[in-house]
């Protein structure tokens, strides 16, 4: 009988949830009248959705849909059903809550690693997660003396995942293989700290901090020996190795490289950088007698993007008028040329300039510069809005329409700090242009058409590049939505249905509802009939269950049904439900 109650019990349960108190270990969501908890409960890779929700005794309209590390959406009605998710470790998961007609959104990590746990844990991305540090970065383990060395160090949880927030101050340790602990012979040099061998402490150390997850520096080592430089957090330490040579003796000074620095390899926009270019030998020490010319590539990647693209555009940087054909190098240089002032860049993407000989591209070297965006928050950026998400854009009247529009640039990228006020304009195909016959609702905005001014307008704010409101329209007509900057708009257009007038009283939302309980009848009945074998043999209820399957397929196919409305439909099926629940033994 368990069996038989749970099951039926869950599919009833996408209509109505009803008052629940709150306890400890969930996921708090704050909306208009109530507070809501979810938690989340485990038993091997199976979970378990369920809500609490606080301070009412009425029945609410609950839904609740979970995207999972895997980017699977699980819809999971009325907040409390089952999903299977086979990985084990902490990850980030999004949830979505829509409360009556309220829509909610939060994002939390889960620990999934637990084999089995009744109590559901919510994780935030913190340093305590902090499993090892990774020198992911080195550019020569193997330098001359006096040759700058990029490090790279990222701090890294426990699945190996980069911790973003993990801004904590380190010590870093420097080792020389020499008789005498206190002689370092090295330099350091980074955008936070600029010190040198006399500035570490006695054990040979510094503090520094990370920077959302991550530190880089530059070394540079006086003589030839090992070095060995350890980064230490009060729990967790790790080190990289250096073997240090003098090669200027054994040089066969044909260049093979180009060693290419800079003065500012992060820079904002349109700030000019130095770079400085050094010509090397297969054992990359520095060779004295080149006098060949050098040339430019540029390449630049965006943060949505994997790759570099060449770019010779101006729209994107500018090189200085003495350097645009290249330059070459003459016998005062030696091996070694500072080109003063010789780029800017114009967006704040990576970019990567090669720097190749003219005759040979097979000799070449290349920097890379992470450039920032100078400018303040601004819709100066702005290229197109974008209706990235209509929910239906031929709605039943009265119907609710999510909307989600997004600020783009001319890359096509989401302006993220993109908060400007906007206009929505409504137009109705009507001959009287003031009856808009419509109402809008948003976190930040409530009004119908009596609110919209004499032009149908209302003025909103976008919020860090993304504007999200429902409409419903009152009437089958066709209407059009205009999101309007001073410079740039976009519209949408829907086109409004009376399907009242058929039979089949049902908007797009209740013919959802009915389609998912008739997808999940069949296995349903299936497992009902194996533990109850009275049910396989009891006509009447075989009857019913197929005349009720037959008119969920009118319903969902827009045929003629029985049953005028949703209303009706329910009322059927907590007859079959009791019916059922009488004739199972």
């Amino acid at each position: 009988m368990k069996k038989l109650l749970a099951s039926l019990i869950l599919l009833s349960a996408i209509f109505f949830v009803w008052n629940h108190t709150f306890a400890k270990d969930c996921l708090d969501l704050s909306f208009s009248d109530w507070d809501i908890c979810i938690s989340m409960d485990k038993d091997d890779d199976e979970y378990t959705l369920d809500y609490e929700l606080e301070d009412t005794n009425w029945a609410v309209s609950l839904k609740c849909d979970i995207l999972l590390p895997d980017n699977t959406l699980k819809n999971l009605w009325a907040c409390n059903w089952d999903f299977t998710y086979s990985k084990e470790k902490t990850e980030k998961v999004k949830l979505y809550v829509r409360l009556n007609n309220e829509y909610k959104t939060k994002e939390a990590y889960y620990d999934f690693d637990d084999w089995e746990r009744w109590n559901s844990i919510w994780w935030s991305s913190s340093n305590w997660d902090l499993d090892e540090f990774d020198f992911y970065y080195i550019e020569d383990s193997s330098p001359d003396k006096d040759e700058r060395i990029t490090v790279r160090i990222k701090a890294l949880d426990d699945d190996n995942d980069v911790i973003s927030d993990y801004d904590e101050q380190v010590t870093l340790h420097f080792q020389r293989d020499w008789d005498d602990a206190d002689d370092y012979d090295l330099k350091i040099q980074s955008d936070d700290f600029n010190e040198d061998e006399d500035d570490l402490d006695s054990n040979g150390e510094i503090d520094v901090d990370f920077d959302n997850g991550y530190l880089e520096f530059e070394v540079w080592f006086e003589y030839e020996d090992e070095y060995t430089i350890t980064v230490e957090d009060w729990s967790v330490d790790a080190d990289q190795d250096f073997d240090v040579w003098d090669n200027w003796s054994s040089s066969n000074w044909d260049v093979d490289n180009f060693y290419v620095t800079t003065n500012d390899s992060s820079p904002e926009t349109d700030e000019r950088v130095d770079l400085t270019i050094k010509a090397r030998d297969d054992w990359n020490d520095l060779v004295d007698d080149y006098d060949w010319t050098v040339v430019f590539e540029v390449y630049y990647r965006t943060s949505s993007s994997s790759s570099r693209y060449k770019t010779t555009s101006s729209t994107y940087f500018e090189i200085d008028d003495d350097y645009e054909d290249g330059y070459e190098f003459d016998s005062d240089d030696d091996w070694l040329v500072t080109l003063d002032n010789f780029i800017e860049f114009k967006k704040d993407y990576d970019f990567k300039v090669l720097v190749e000989d003219e005759d040979d591209d097979d000799i070449y070297g290349e920097r890379i510069f992470y450039v920032d965006d100078n400018w303040s928050s601004s819709n100066w950026d702005l290229d197109e809005f974008d209706f990235y998400y209509v929910e239906d854009s031929s709605p039943d009247k009265d119907e609710r329409i999510t909307v989600r529009i997004k600020a783009l640039d001319d890359d096509n990228d989401v302006i993220s700090d993109y908060d400007e006020q906007v206009t929505l304009h409504f137009q109705r195909d009507w001959d009287d242009a003031d009856d808009y016959d419509l109402k809008i609702q948003s976190d930040d905005f409530n009004e119908d058409e009596d609110d919209l001014d004499s032009n149908g307008e209302i003025d909103v704010d976008f919020d860090n590049g993304y504007l999200e409101f429902e409409v419903w329209f009152e009437y089958e007509d066709e209407y059009t939505i205009t999101v309007e900057d001073w410079s740039v708009d976009a519209d949408q257009d829907f086109d409004v249905w009376d399907n009242w007038s058929s039979s089949n009283w049902f908007s797009s939302s209740d013919i959802d509802k009915v389609e998912w309980v008739y997808n999940a009848r069949p296995a349903l009945i299936d497992d009902l009939e194996d533990d109850y074998p009275a049910l396989k043999t009891n006509n009447t209820r075989q009857n019913m269950s197929d005349d009720f399957y037959d008119e969920m397929e009118n319903i969902i196919n827009w045929d003629d049904s029985i049953y005028d409305n949703y209303d009706e439909f329910y009322d059927w099926f907590l007859d079959r439900y009791s019916y059922t629940i009488q004739v199972r033994d």
